[in-house]
């Protein structure tokens, strides 16, 4: 939770933190520290890093969050979440930890038609779009993947990929308008040294 930092400088031990936290997310590896020997174990943890603007964290998502009904304003948006989060209670949570865990868990597949049909439009997209990459494409079904299970399929359906393309656009939208977080010097996405010896 990025947004009950304060400005300062990071101590050696912060820094180590920092560097572990990027590691994980990235690589999903974590290094524990034996005190004789170092050792990297791989993981399989999902995630979430709330920030006000442009997290110092790598990820390969960013999703500008923007209510509706409320003028964006930071005191009316903070506001606002403390209310949504007061609301959070121990067996909603739980409830919603439940449905994330047993999602990722659901037998989905791609048919050959489905496969090309996604393949092609890709080609269509890269044409269309310059920037688009592989990185993107792969992004894109894994949304798509997460939309058709939330719909209760077991198969990519062409509305889900269409749902999942307008929703990456809206995505991509609301991310370039994100402001770098107050204090900070490294942005998402940028080139990221965490060594503590440089």
């Amino acid at each position: 939770d990025e947004t009950v930092m304060t400005d300062g400088q990071l101590t050696a031990p912060g820094l180590k933190n920092l560097t572990s936290l990027g590691n994980l997310i990235t690589w999903q590896k974590l290094e524990y520290d034996f005190k004789f020997q170092a050792m990297e174990y791989e993981t399989d943890i999902p995630c979430l890093v709330m920030s006000e603007g442009r997290s110092m964290l790598p990820s390969d998502m960013q999703i500008m969050i923007k209510p509706s009904q409320v003028e964006a304003r930071p005191d009316l948006i903070s506001k606002t979440f403390s209310e949504v989060g007061a609301s959070l209670t121990v067996e909603l949570l739980d409830r919603v930890r439940q449905y994330i865990t047993s999602s990722r868990l659901l037998e989905y597949n791609l048919t050959e038609q489905v496969m090309k049909a996604v393949q092609d439009d890709f080609v269509s997209m890269r044409q269309a779009q310059q920037g688009m990459t592989v990185e993107d494409f792969h992004g894109l079904l894994v949304l798509g993947r997460l939309i058709s299970l939330s719909n209760g399929r077991t198969s990519l359906d062409p509305l889900d990929w269409e749902e999942a393309k307008r929703m990456e656009k809206e995505r991509k939208e609301r991310a370039a308008a994100l402001p770098a977080r107050v204090g900070a010097n490294m942005a998402n996405g940028m080139p990221m040294n965490f060594n503590a010896g440089q």
